[in-house]
């Protein structure tokens, strides 16, 4: 590591040299390391730090010029960081919406806890990355959103981050109708980022009721036939066409309750094609 400081000025033009000291505290007591001189730079003069300095750990740092008879004050202190392995944050958790809960519109917030921090000295969480998925694999999310950024919270730990579905970037895609699940992870400073939280779902619009699927077809006198099908959710209306090729798709009974229909064929009539709607 390279610690670099901008010449100082000499009225006199002499020539400087630059002493730099280390330390493991901010009030300057544990001297870390140190060069007593330093030839000057051009413009910058630079010192590599020459000790093996613990990881993981903040230091402080400064540095003074000398004509060789005279010595300057000491710079304003500054202070940097080793972390010689970047480790990500903590993954965050989702505290809502509750599952079960079905969205009847955009405005709903998403909730989450904030990651719990980064192991690294120095190192802190700047953003969160939002997904939203038809699926649990989260193959090509309806919602992308990185660089959310991560808010300052008081202390304590009943604090929680929201955001309005509404306000990200792919929202205005999502299906009526669609259960989707969403997930969110956190990002250091220096771009890693933290496992993803556990998938939560959302269920937006309820759910499409459950088809019915045709089990038989039975024919009685005068013309008569039965229809049966599937316990189903939802109402159930038939629909008939006299050809696939092509169809035309009729509403022949509904809403209808229970799993079957007995109806009156129409005179004439020797084939056809009969359907399920579930609403």
């Amino acid at each position: 590591m390279a610690l670099i400081v901008s010449n100082a000025v000499d009225f006199q033009g002499d020539s400087l040299a630059y002493q730099f000291e280390v330390y493991g505290d901010p009030q300057l007591s544990q001297l870390m390391a140190q060069v007593p001189a330093i030839a000057s730079g051009s413009f910058t003069t630079a010192w590599q730090v020459d000790t093996d300095l613990p990881n993981n750990a903040q230091y402080w740092w400064r540095c003074r010029a000398t004509d060789g008879t005279n010595v300057g004050p000491w710079m304003a202190t500054a202070t940097f960081f080793v972390n010689e392995t970047n480790r990500p944050p903590a993954a965050p958790v989702i505290a809502g919406p509750p599952p079960g809960l079905v969205l009847t519109n955009l405005d709903v917030l998403l909730l989450w806890w904030p990651s719990a921090g980064d192991a690294d000295e120095g190192d802190h969480v700047v953003s969160y990355h939002i997904q939203v998925a038809d699926n649990p694999a989260f193959t090509l999310p309806v919602i992308n959103a990185t660089n959310t950024p991560a808010l300052e919270l008081p202390p304590g730990t009943n604090w929680v981050l929201s955001l309005p579905l509404s306000s990200l970037p792919g929202a205005e895609n999502m299906v009526w109708r669609t259960l989707y699940h969403w997930r969110v992870s956190a990002q250091d400073q220096r771009g890693l980022s933290s496992p993803w939280s556990a998938a939560w779902p959302l269920q937006y619009g309820p759910p499409a009721p459950r088809g019915g699927r045709i089990t038989g077809i039975r024919f009685g006198t005068d013309g008569q036939v039965t229809l049966e099908w599937t316990e189903t959710a939802g109402s159930v209306y038939v629909e008939y066409t006299p050809s696939l090729n092509p169809p035309r798709w009729l509403t022949g009974a509904g809403p209808l309750e229970g799993t079957n229909w007995t109806f009156t064929s129409l005179p004439g009539t020797t084939s056809g094609f009969y359907r399920l709607r579930c609403e």
